[in-house]
């Protein structure tokens, strides 16, 4: 049984590019990950109820660091840009840094009001970036029972902030921008107890 050289030849270049395949001869060119975050609140926000301490928030979405984009009921996470941390954890980072004690040293004597609380939605929906937070609010009882905690308020939020693009960037500050509204909100709820 003689063996053509030219069919020896195929046969072998055909087995070294197929053993060769993910070697360099192909490689792609790669795309670095971008990570975002919140931005920093501009404005300390205070209670005149006492200070505001953040617990962590939780998070009802599978993702952790992706970026989660909505079509329909179908989410798409976004490899190549992700969140610096997991959403409940920017979340509690915001909130902490927004209650803020500036000057710790003209504190009175008030008690602490605490805050803590799941995120429910953390996504671009369209043109929009959206955040859903389940929170509570609550403070030691006021007469004087040691240890005991009164809950002041629990909320549901669903806010909705336009997206000038789908770009990571514009998904981050408009979700800076809702942040900025939910602390907001949860001071209201506060001061309003």
């Amino acid at each position: 049984m003689k063996v053509s050289s030219c069919a020896f030849f195929m046969g072998a270049l055909s087995c070294i590019l197929l053993f060769c395949g993910g070697c360099s001869l192909f490689q792609q060119e790669s795309v670095p990950t971008c990570y975002y975050d919140l931005g920093i609140p501009g404005n300390t926000l205070s209670s005149p109820r006492g200070d505001i301490i953040v617990q962590p928030f939780g998070s009802l979405s599978g993702e952790r660091y992706r970026m989660m984009w909505r079509k329909g009921h179908l989410l798409y996470g976004d490899d190549e840009n992700k969140w610096q941390m997991p959403p409940g954890s920017l979340v509690t980072k915001y909130l902490t840094l927004a209650f803020r004690t500036s000057n710790k040293s003209s504190r009175t004597e008030k008690p602490n009001v605490f805050l803590d609380g799941r995120v429910t939605a953390f996504e671009a929906d369209g043109d929009c970036a959206v955040l859903g937070l389940l929170y509570r609010v609550s403070a030691p009882m006021e007469n004087g029972a040691r240890g005991r905690i009164t809950w002041l308020r629990d909320r549901s939020i669903l806010l909705r902030e336009k997206l000038p693009s789908r770009t990571p960037e514009a998904f981050a500050a408009a979700m800076t921008k809702a942040m900025e509204k939910a602390a907001k909100i949860i001071l209201q709820d506060i001061d309003g107890q």
